[in-house]
């Protein structure tokens, strides 16, 4: 193979990997979610990512998971239902912590529900100032 073909495999090669990355960036961006509240969140589609700060007011094992109630506030009436799996629930999640969660929105049986996909993306955080 001559130096000059050589040349060009390696350009076309790393013009590919550039446009790739830039594809990958722009996709991850698209999938990122914005902050929404508890009680708007019935505003956002089924099928979409959400993200949002709240109080745990409950944590209920399930057979290989968590049901973990996230409101609010501690007297707010607007909760969502988040279910973790085993391997996402922090070990430390206890009622009264506020966290951050971000994932999927589900709805099954007129419930909605958000499911986080990795323990990154359940945080439990110091309580907001007021």
């Amino acid at each position: 193979m001559s130096w000059i073909r050589k040349n060009a495999l390696l350009s076309g090669a790393t013009f590919i990997a550039i446009v790739g990355l830039i594809v990958l960036s722009l996709g991850a961006r698209a999938v990122q979610s914005s902050p929404v509240s508890i009680a708007n969140i019935s505003s956002v589609k089924e099928g979409e990512f959400v993200s949002f700060l709240g109080v745990v007011r409950s944590v209920s094992p399930r057979d290989s998971s968590y049901s973990v109630t996230v409101c609010d506030s501690n007297s707010s009436k607007n909760c969502v239902s988040v279910l973790m799996a085993r391997s996402i629930m922090p070990s430390t999640l206890i009622p009264g912590d506020y966290v951050t969660i971000r994932g999927c929105l589900n709805m099954y049986l007129g419930h909605m529900f958000v499911v986080p996909s990795q323990s990154a993306d359940v945080t439990i955080v110091n309580p907001p100032s007021q």
